[in-house]
């Protein structure tokens, strides 16, 4: 898709206020979950749908408190077994969440968090968009977290205001920054990383793995904007760089080449020569009195994030949850298990093979691939006992 210059903006003042829908997929992410989600609702977003993929912590029992504290806000799906490809997942759930009509899309992780430059909110921004304007582009800002971060703790979470620097003159290709980093060159927050984008709820989108992109049929204009950018959180924590270890297997295992996931897999390459508290010495940033020798020297203070949350903890701590514990909800503890993978009548399918008709222009004519997805509605209604289906 090519990027187009952004004409100047038509205002229209009985323009009705835009309904955002946001879509987010997680694992194991309790805590870090519940204040994106949280965030997002308070911030942004009208309603909020959720792909919980196969979790086996608190995450389960901890969206349904939070359906508590946001009733009708929170759609939560449940798979298990992770069988299909990440592109593949989110665009079956932006294709649920249109079944709630919204006018704009915003697919996030749990790891990032809109902040407005100016003040102004999302709704008000995109209300202000012409109707050409199909989506809008904005960067995203690596914040350093501390070593000894607790994901549980919101706490924790109020004491990062430090960004990583990206070094404009140090650009290098993925295997180039692979091996820099390797040696200990170069860190993770060098680099810059990749934009992600907000759009219309349009029949012909299609949306890319991790939502850098949006693919269309037509030509259709996006609009970069330094209004917003999101605080991105990816180092997190020690535990989380573990789990990115795994993924790095999973991909090396999978025989993927190196430029697939590449910094799972040098994760990974690290964890198995035992160098993995090595490398979160050098993306984290030290309690006082811990050595400091390691820890990145391309950060800048950055309040914003820690400003922007405080709303978002205030309501978490007033709903019941600990502040201290997130698996603590009105002073129990959140249970731990997996999720019973979520169920669909019939006509749900049938809606979401249609929208995919539609998004690929084939309802029109009959062809080869439209009576495929015909017969492929008849042989799940032959399947199907009782007219559901399990989400896998």
């Amino acid at each position: 898709m090519r990027e187009h210059s952004m004409p100047p903006l038509s205002i229209s003042p009985t323009q009705e206020t835009p309904k955002i829908a946001g879509v987010i997929q997680c694992k194991n992410e309790w805590g870090l979950i519940a204040l994106s989600i949280g965030f997002a609702l308070i911030h942004h977003v009208d309603e909020v749908f959720v792909l919980n993929d196969g979790s086996n912590d608190e995450t389960h029992l901890g969206l349904k408190h939070l359906q508590e504290i946001w009733p009708g806000r929170i759609h939560v799906f449940n798979q298990s077994g992770g069988r299909f490809f990440q592109e593949a997942q989110i665009n079956t759930l932006v294709q649920l969440a249109r079944q709630g009509d919204p006018d704009w899309i915003y697919v996030f992780d749990a790891d990032e968090f809109l902040i407005s430059k100016n003040g102004q909110s999302l709704k008000e921004h995109l209300k202000s968009l012409p109707q050409e304007c199909k989506a809008i582009r904005y960067e995203l800002r690596n914040f350093v977290s501390l070593r000894e971060f607790n994901d549980q703790s919101l706490s924790d979470f109020q004491k990062i205001d430090r960004q990583g620097v990206v070094d404009e003159s140090r650009h290098r290709n993925t295997l180039e920054s692979y091996e820099e980093i390797y040696q200990g060159r170069l860190n993770f927050f060098h680099r810059p990383f990749p934009s992600k984008v907000i759009f219309r709820n349009e029949a012909f989108l299609r949306v890319a793995a991790g939502s850098h992109n949006v693919h269309y049929q037509m030509n259709a204009p996006f609009y970069p904007t330094d209004n917003f950018y999101a605080a991105h959180l990816s180092w997190l924590s020690r535990e989380r760089l573990r789990r990115k270890a795994e993924q790095g297997r999973q991909h090396v295992t999978n025989g993927f080449p190196r430029r697939h996931g590449w910094q799972n897999q040098l994760i990974f390459q690290m964890a198995n020569e035992n160098r993995l508290d090595q490398l979160w010495e050098r993306h984290s940033l030290p309690e006082p009195g811990q050595p400091r020798e390691d820890s990145p020297r391309n950060v800048v203070e950055n309040p914003d994030f820690r400003t922007a949350i405080q709303t978002t903890v205030q309501s978490l701590v007033q709903a019941g949850f600990d502040p201290e514990n997130l698996c603590i909800y009105k002073s129990e503890v959140i249970p731990r298990m997996e999720a019973p993978p979520s169920y669909f009548q019939f006509q749900t399918l049938v809606a979401l093979t249609s929208q995919h008709h539609q998004s690929l222009d084939l309802t029109a004519t009959p062809n080869p691939v439209s009576r495929f997805f015909q017969r492929l509605r008849r042989s799940i209604l032959k399947r199907l006992p009782g007219g559901r289906s399990r989400l896998y």
